[in-house]
């Protein structure tokens, strides 16, 4: 049985991008800012939060700016600590008022954790380190099972130009190909 992997397949889902991960962190620093914005005008707000708002959203439009691909690790960084905050106000929140903990804790969470993973990304691809899917060069081996394949056909053919030549009896032939093929 040869169960393989298409390259080109797997390749084509962009599953691996680091780029999908920042758009993450993004989409929900712009979300988060509006949302809190417009929760700011409802309410009297301290000047500080009016700032964070503000901030998360020149993030978000920042990292999806294409130009600033030389900063966007530092502001993936900023994000991850921003959101780190965040989990962590949620997960003290959980302790004091349950389902507003967990929301928080929830919404933050998402882009805390792609911060992580577009981090590890960046630094597996400047270390050259890549997933066998994301690096074409990547060496694959065959399967145990192909190798063991193609060994016994191999020796198969070779036994049976033995026999051709008359170097061994058609009985020996067929007791190593038993052999060969775990036939008892």
């Amino acid at each position: 049985m040869n169960i393989k992997l298409d390259y080109e397949i797997l390749r084509g889902c962009d599953i691996n991008e680091e780029h999908n991960s920042k758009k993450v962190v993004a989409i929900y620093s712009i979300v988060f800012g509006a949302i809190g914005l417009i929760g700011s005008f409802s309410d009297a707000v301290a000047v500080w939060a009016l700032v964070i708002e503000i901030l998360l959203i020149v993030l978000g439009i920042l990292l999806l700016i294409p130009a600033l691909q030389r900063a966007e690790k530092g502001l993936i960084i900023t994000g991850l600590v921003y959101y780190s905050l965040l989990v962590l106000a949620g997960l003290i929140f959980f302790f004091i008022i349950p389902f507003m903990g967990f929301v928080i804790w929830g919404l933050s969470g998402v882009p805390f954790a792609f911060s992580i993973v577009y981090l590890v990304r960046k630094g597996k691809e400047e270390l050259g380190m890549g997933d066998d899917y994301s690096n074409p060069s990547f060496p694959r081996e065959e399967s145990p099972l192909v190798k063991d394949a193609s060994f016994v056909e191999t020796q198969l053919k070779v036994l049976a130009k033995m026999v051709e030549d008359g170097l061994i009896t058609e009985a020996d032939y067929e007791k190593k190909k038993n052999l060969l093929l775990d036939i008892e």
